[in-house]
């Protein structure tokens, strides 16, 4: 019996201290665990001492005076720990999505919030959900992020409705400007907190002229969703149409060749130059039966991309039109900074990438394919960005077998004594709307971004709509899943019941 009683009182006492530290206060239902458990002991204590005075003809004072310190020790030592409980600040999400953790770019916004935001949550104070924590991380997190939580009765009535018909419980005001921020997700959150606290500084020019994606084109094509994503993070855009301008105006930092279809004129491609000779930045996505621009500067500089497709049917988006055309890539170069952040576990999916050609120590690679990618050349040879030839394969790049570069990166001084810098891509389609959201896409083409603006320090892998702890299942692996489910675990309960049954009959 006193054995019974003692385990009663361990598991109250385990569901005392834990409802304690997780509400981190002293809730009635904790306390009541803790009382009861402390009745438990007790109660234990004096039905062994009864037991021990049946079996003996009489107890000695030594004895009671013993078993009462042990009960006095047991108590003290609960209370400590409750108190120390308590006062535990630091908290453990064991939640496997982790939504309950904000994340490093996240923490890096708020770390460096340049403006005071005050954040107004209508909600039932005394009630504490998954929105209302996460909210409050946002406020830990930053001491210009100031959060009030208000409940709806507190609201007047024109308010109450405003944020009825929008659908939403939290309004952010800052420099006298108030926004409702539309869903109660740390990525929505974020991106109202960048439009209040980031200044637009590096300007991006995008060359246009040569049917190029457009900045404002809403299709699957069309480059407006990257548009939207450097604005939130503080850049300037604008068109560059560069036939019709003596240079490269002096606010664009960073100039993008988006895969033009049409070869450059040749003076565009001599200003292209003079902007790099002076310490400029130039951002170039290729395609394949696309000419390569500016084709020459690039080589000069040692590097360049043969007019090939690279291909791998074992690691392909699922729903491709043509098997192993969407390569999904996640070996990346750990120490380069675009790739910063980015794992094997953080893939990125290209559509109808070119390979990359590095000459020297100069260019270097950061994202590669897999090892069981390959390359199909056209059918007829291609031209480069000048009109001369595609060059042939060279016999170290072997057509069946990975990886190929897919991106890389260039840095040199200029005779000005700036640092001029080159990111190209094999690819477009990954930056476009239709790929942009997908993986991590994003992150890659913004942390280029961030790179050629000497904002290195900033590169962070953003919040994700819903964590993803592996690249999405090819068929391949879909169906070696659905093996382990549907006929190893049927198959280790069918063992286990032999087994059982086996022993059984022994008995």
């Amino acid at each position: 019996m006193a054995g019974f009683l003692f385990s009663l009182a361990c598991v109250a006492l385990a569901f005392g201290l834990g409802g304690a530290y997780l509400s981190k206060q002293a809730g009635p239902a904790a306390i009541g665990n803790l009382i009861m458990a402390g009745i438990l002991i007790v109660s234990a204590i004096v039905v062994s001492v009864v037991s021990v005075q049946r079996k003996q003809s009489g107890l000695s004072r030594k004895a009671v005076v013993r078993a009462l310190i042990h009960t006095g020790i047991a108590i003290i030592v609960t209370a400590a720990i409750l108190l120390a409980a308590s006062r535990i600040t630091h908290e453990w999400d064991l939640t496997e999505p982790r939504i309950y953790t904000l994340s490093e770019f996240t923490r890096k916004v708020l770390e460096d919030l340049p403006v005071d935001i005050d954040a107004v949550y209508v909600g039932d104070p005394a009630v504490s959900g998954q929105e209302r924590l996460l909210i409050e991380r946002f406020a830990q997190a930053s001491d210009r992020f100031r959060l009030k939580i208000v409940s709806p009765q507190e609201l007047s009535p024109e308010a109450a409705r405003q944020l009825e018909r929008s659908g939403s419980q939290l309004v952010f005001y800052s420099g006298g400007r108030a926004r409702k921020v539309p869903a109660m997700s740390e990525r929505v959150i974020l991106q109202t907190v960048l439009d209040f606290s980031m200044r637009a500084s590096t300007k991006l020019c995008f060359l246009r002229g040569h049917g190029e994606p457009s900045l404002d084109g809403h299709g699957e094509r069309g480059l407006s969703s990257l548009h939207g994503l450097l604005t939130r993070e503080g850049f300037q855009t604008t068109d560059l149409l560069l036939a019709a301008q003596p240079d490269v105006p002096e606010d664009c930092e960073i100039v993008v060749v988006a895969a033009p279809e049409k070869e450059l004129l040749p003076a565009e491609r001599d200003r292209l130059k003079s902007f790099l000779d002076k310490g400029g930045r130039l951002l170039v996505f290729s395609e394949p039966g696309r000419p390569l621009e500016p084709a020459k500067l690039l080589e000069e500089q040692g590097i360049s991309a043969f007019d090939a497709l690279v291909v791998d049917e074992e690691s392909s988006l699922f729903g491709s039109e043509a098997k192993g055309t969407e390569p999904i890539v996640n070996r990346f170069t750990s120490y380069h900074p675009v790739v910063q952040g980015l794992t094997e576990r953080t893939a990125v999916v290209f559509s109808g990438a070119r390979p990359l050609i590095l000459k020297g120590s100069d260019p270097k690679g950061f994202v590669y394919s897999g090892r069981t990618s390959r390359i199909e050349m056209p059918a007829e040879g291609g031209t480069r960005g000048d009109g001369e030839e595609t060059a042939p394969l060279p016999q170290w790049m072997r057509r069946d077998k990975g990886p190929f570069p897919l991106g890389a990166s260039l840095e040199r001084s200029t005779e000005s004594g700036n640092e001029a810098r080159i990111v190209l891509f094999g690819d477009v389609d990954f930056a476009t709307n239709r790929l942009l959201g997908a993986l991590y896409n994003e992150d890659l083409v913004m942390n280029a971004v961030y790179y050629l603006a000497n904002r290195e320090d900033q590169i962070q892998i953003r919040p994700k709509a819903e964590d993803l702890y592996q690249a999405p299942l090819i068929p391949e692996k879909t169906f070696a899943a659905f093996h382990s489910i549907a006929l190893l675990i049927p198959e280790a309960i069918l063992i286990l019941g032999l087994v059982a049954s086996f022993r059984r009959r022994r008995l």
